[in-house]
């Protein structure tokens, strides 16, 4: 913002040193021969349609255009940035409800049946050993798919200054 409005004050200073300034010169004169004095008057008008100063003019231009550029390319940059966490954000969120609410308690499931058939005879405790282990992989995934939601929230926060959402975030 600070450096837009010394550009913008830039160009004018070149359009203001490029502009034709009408002079007017009033004085008063003494002639020591005649002890007379006189006033003394005159205008200057410049001629031409140019402007004096247009290689000024037009670098100032340029600055203050590649100033718009350069901010509209951070602009695009942080808008980006916003959303690609945007989206992992809701990746995260999606795991971890799809882990919750779908595959965990199917595992839970399979865990406890498997334990019956291991009470029973039917499978060994490597069989039940590895039910027990994809239920406790799910679990873990569910809690960093919790912090990694948690995490890209706090960014967002952290990048807008505007606090996310507590229906979006909610685990």
């Amino acid at each position: 913002l600070v450096a837009k409005r010394f550009k913008q004050a830039e160009l004018k200073l070149a359009q203001a040193k490029g502009s034709f300034n009408w002079r007017v010169n009033l004085g008063v004169r003494h002639s020591e021969e005649n002890k007379d004095q006189a006033l003394v008057a005159g205008v200057s008008i410049p001629f031409g349609g140019r402007s004096r100063n247009t290689g000024g003019i037009a670098e100032a231009q340029a600055n203050l255009s590649q100033l718009k550029v350069t901010e509209d390319e951070l602009r695009v940059r942080y808008e980006t940035s916003l959303y690609v966490l945007y989206q992992e954000m809701r990746h995260s969120l999606h795991r971890f409800n799809a882990y919750r609410n779908k595959i965990i308690p199917l595992l839970e499931k399979a865990v406890k049946e498997t334990r019956r058939a291991y009470n029973l005879g039917r499978y060994s405790y490597l069989e039940l050993r590895s039910v027990q282990t994809e239920l406790l992989t799910a679990r873990n995934i569910l809690v960093e798919a919790s912090v990694d939601a948690h995490l890209k929230g706090i960014e967002i926060e952290r990048l807008t200054g505007l606090r996310v959402s507590q229906q979006s975030t909610k685990l």
